[in-house]
């Protein structure tokens, strides 16, 4: 069976009244177990609210950020892919906003994975530069409906 390529998407929701994301990664397990990492970025990139790293395995910490609000991440691993959901904080985005000059949150993915895999949600940044990009998310355009339909917004990283 060829080996598939590696591809990571992310998708902003809004479910229960609470902000999660959800990222879907796929690709060769690496030999190693934390060697595909996704970073998730809370805030501009300036001044972040908070940074996370989130492996393959299942590990997670805090890189930066309000160390003493509760974090929910759940990871699943399968064979050919790696999923996880972090639900975020009302804190941090209240902080993010407030940090942003756009009216919105400004959030960030980079997955460093296997085989020196480097991928980012939206425009990469210069080479020489590790900074995550991030993008601006007005959230008071969402509404947290009853229903089954999810609000959310998707994006492909590449």
């Amino acid at each position: 069976m060829p080996e598939l390529p590696a591809q990571t998407a992310g998708i902003l929701r809004r479910r229960f009244g609470r902000w999660e994301i959800f990222v879907e990664a796929r690709g060769p397990r690496g030999e190693e177990p934390d060697d595909d990492l996704v970073y998730v970025q809370v805030g501009p990139a300036d001044r972040p609210v908070a940074v996370l790293e989130i492996s393959r395995s299942g590990r997670w910490r805090i890189d930066s950020g309000l160390e003493s609000e509760p974090i929910e991440v759940e990871v699943v691993e399968h064979e050919d892919r790696w999923r996880f959901l972090l639900k975020l904080p009302e804190r941090w985005l209240v902080d993010a906003i407030n940090r942003s000059r756009e009216g919105g949150v400004r959030l960030g993915l980079r997955r460093d994975g296997p085989r020196g895999i480097v991928q980012f949600a939206g425009p990469p940044p210069a080479a020489w530069k590790r900074r995550i990009p991030t993008q601006n998310f007005g959230l008071s355009w969402w509404e947290d409906r009853k229903s089954t339909r999810l609000n959310s917004s998707h994006a492909n990283i590449s």
